[in-house]
């Protein structure tokens, strides 16, 4: 593989990464803000105040959750893309 071929499948990596660092974060922080709302709606509101928590957690911990797990990846990738290879000839 050459020079120009590591690069550009880094750069493609690290774009890649990009947007599912993006997409997690904007997911994670939209439906978190959102589901931290209505919680505290449901806390503060009284009534089935067990059975509105479980709604809550169920319709927007499951977003919330997978925002955060696509930042993770996009943070991994990121990561993995920015490590410098070897030096020539350590494992020839």
């Amino acid at each position: 593989m050459s020079h120009l071929e590591r690069e550009t499948l880094r750069e493609e990596s690290e774009r890649m990464a990009g947007k599912r660092f993006l997409a997690g974060g904007l997911l994670a922080l939209l439906c978190g803000l959102c589901t931290l709302a209505f919680g505290a709606s449901a806390i503060g509101g009284g009534g089935a105040v067990a059975s509105s928590l479980l709604t809550v957690l169920i319709i927007g911990g499951v977003p919330t959750a997978a925002g955060v797990t696509l930042f993770c990846i996009g943070l991994g990738i990121y990561r993995e893309g920015r490590r410098r290879p070897y030096p020539k000839g350590v494992f020839d």
